[in-house]
């Protein structure tokens, strides 16, 4: 171990504790065991020290791993009618493994049935005396009392709830014996018996320790509010405390009497611990350990499905709904953990509605991957539990599989009307902008004059290649002329070649044209790119003696605008008023980085009520109203620097 100084310690900072514990000398003889060979002879120092390393070994196991069930060990109550008529009940356990405190290991092997009231009982010994139940915070000593049928009937004032618990024993035995043997006991062989150890377990009942905490009194959510006592309880608590049944054994559950006494439910993760895993460090704050915080999940879930088991027995028996009422299940809760798991029918996703908590609650439901569920759990197990008395904001998630998720899956979308408008609006101009546009990409090819090619189109599909050459210009055509935007000389650019293969295999076949022997077709197939060329000249010069660019005369008249509002000394600020039908495309309003420093300022108008804020922070500037898209682009007083119109 590797020990460090604090080189810059806080203000105030100091050493709270070490841990583990620092010893003066750490014990090192326990780890030696015998070493078996023939002849050797076994005296009894050598005995005494293979038993302190099995000792060390179990005292080792106890201090690194966590105590409670490894697997198994599931209580359950048994209900019988014997020929009386009296009800008899007995306790099954089943077959698994736990890990005691003191790092003994208990195995079942088999399952385990006891009747209750033949369990011993583990209380104070002043209680059996015959004296009352100890007072908060007093030192309680314990020893094994009665069965607790006989603790009844001798009248002994038993707190109603107990845990069920598995104490590891060892018992003397005689090996090698025959219980068919009729022969009479030897008193003179009894030295030549084979005493053995034997290792074992009994199932007891430890009365509820009413010096740590307080019985809950009987009544709505008995049971869980035993457990969260438990639960509370032990978030206060230090890591390295054990509660006094965890002293003596392994809890396997917790059982609770009703008024006359009778077993009225066994719940197992009130008490009972994963163990068998690292211990957990030491907690300077309050919260919890994670064996705890699975407990609490744990046993949110077992008193959930046993609730609705029963509700379905007696559904089976009457003609009650199959499935249970969500808000009758909740009124055995006051507590929930912070994460949990809910039937199905506590939520209707058709109606929005939630039967379960309680109307002070806000549910805001969600989907969720059913792979990432456990990380939720995981995430989320830590925090505090939730009151059903009092007002929360909680997430009720929906696991859906990952291939079906979407963030917005719960919430039914509504088609907005603007879309059937923009849909009628665009099928009534649909006819026209495809004139429009196709009128555009084909003016390009007549522009050029290179349509008089096309006068030999006869003669040029004859070949296969020219046809498929033809089919997909055609296709590329019609896919920009079909599209939703604004289609662009440059978006047919991909068939423009083929075109240009097109006209030059026209002009090959009209050069083999001949009227009355005369070669008509070279004289047509020189002119054509003559005229062609011309063209470009002529277009050419036609777009360079134009002021400005085509579309672009707004932003000049915006330029000007700004130039003559910006020579007064005043400050202006302009509102923009679009049209319906405005262009994108051409945006009046753009400001620079520093708006307050700016003599004119661009805003677009949003209406009266969302104007008005505007207006009241700018009210020292002139406002104008700008109309761009009006013919022309006209710019008023919208409102003076001494007040409105």
């Amino acid at each position: 171990m590797n020990v460090r100084p604090i080189l810059k310690p806080l203000p105030g900072e100091h050493l709270l504790s070490v841990a583990p514990a620092l010893a003066p000398e750490p014990e090192t003889t326990w780890n030696r065991r015998l070493h078996f060979y023939g002849g050797r002879t076994l005296s009894d120092i050598a005995l005494t020290t293979e038993q302190n390393e099995r000792a060390g070994r179990l005292t080792l196991a106890g201090q690194r791993l966590s105590q409670g069930v490894l697997d198994g060990l599931e209580a359950g109550l048994e209900r019988t009618i014997d020929d009386e008529g009296n009800a008899q009940f007995a306790i099954h356990i089943g077959v698994g493994t736990g890990l005691a405190a003191s790092g003994e290991v208990i195995t079942l092997a088999t399952p385990l049935r006891s009747k209750l009231s033949a369990l011993p009982i583990y209380a104070p010994a002043a209680l059996l005396d015959g004296g009352a139940l100890p007072q908060a915070g007093a030192a309680v000593a314990r020893r094994l009392g009665p069965s607790l049928g006989q603790a009844i009937a001798q009248g002994i004032p038993l707190p109603r709830a107990a845990v069920l618990l598995l104490q590891p024993v060892t018992a003397q035995m005689v090996g090698r014996t025959d219980p068919n043997d009729p022969c009479e006991v030897d008193p003179s062989a009894a030295a030549f018996d084979d005493w053995q150890l034997v290792d074992g377990c009994r199932l007891l009942l430890f009365i509820w320790p009413n010096e740590l905490i307080d019985l809950p009194e009987p009544g709505p959510a008995w049971r869980n509010r035993i457990a969260y006592a438990i639960f509370d309880r032990e978030r206060r608590a230090t890591s390295r405390s054990l509660w006094p049944w965890e002293e003596l054994g392994v809890p396997v559950g917790l059982l609770a009497l009703d008024e006359a006494l009778n077993p009225a439910f066994v719940d197992r993760y009130s008490v009972v611990r994963s163990g068998g895993k690292a211990r957990p460090r030491q907690r300077w704050i309050d919260g919890g350990s994670a064996p705890l915080w699975q407990a609490r999940i744990q046993q949110f879930a077992e008193q959930m499905a046993e609730q609705i088991a029963e509700a379905v027995a007696v559904a089976a028996d009457t003609a009650a709904p199959d499935q249970p009422d969500p808000s009758q299940l909740a009124e055995n809760f006051r507590i929930l953990p912070p994460v949990g798991l809910l039937p199905r029918q506590t939520l209707s996703l058709e109606s929005r509605t939630d039967r379960f908590f309680p109307s002070n609650y806000q549910i805001d439901a969600r989907p969720i991957p059913l792979e990432q569920l456990d990380l939720v759990i995981r995430e989320s197990a830590p925090l505090a539990p939730l009151q059903l008395g009092e007002a929360a904001q909680i997430e009720l998630l929906v696991p859906v599989p990952q291939i079906w998720f979407e963030p917005r899956l719960l919430l039914e979308e509504s088609v907005s009307g603007e879309f059937a408008e923009v849909i009628a609006e665009f099928s009534e101009r649909a006819p026209s902008r495809l004139a429009a546009e196709s009128g555009a990409q084909l003016g390009f090819l007549f522009g050029l004059r290179l349509h008089g090619a096309l006068l030999a189109i006869g003669f040029i599909l004859r070949r296969w290649w020219m046809r498929l050459a033809l089919v997909a210009v055609v296709l590329v055509g019609l896919a920009v002329l079909m599209q939703s935007t604004r289609g662009h000389y440059h978006y047919a650019a991909p068939i423009f070649t083929l075109v240009i293969v097109l006209v030059v295999q026209g002009l090959r076949y009209l050069r083999s044209w001949r009227v009355a022997d005369r070669p008509v077709g070279l004289l047509l197939a020189r002119m054509i790119p003559l005229v062609g060329l011309s063209s470009v000249v002529v277009l050419t010069s036609l777009w360079a003696r134009q002021p400005v660019t085509p579309g672009t005369e707004w932003s000049l008249e915006r330029t000007g605008i700004e130039r003559s509002l910006a020579e007064n000394d005043r400050r202006d600020l302009v509102v923009v008023r679009y049209r319906a039908e405005h262009d994108f495309h051409r945006e009046w309003v753009y400001n620079g980085a520093d708006l307050d420093g700016a003599k004119v300022i661009w805003a677009r108008d949003l209406g009266v009520e969302r104007n008005r804020p505007l207006l009241e922070y700018y009210q020292q500037r002139k406002v104008w109203l700008m109309l761009p898209d009006e013919q022309p682009p006209r710019l008023k007083i919208h409102r003076p620097i001494d007040g409105p119109d």
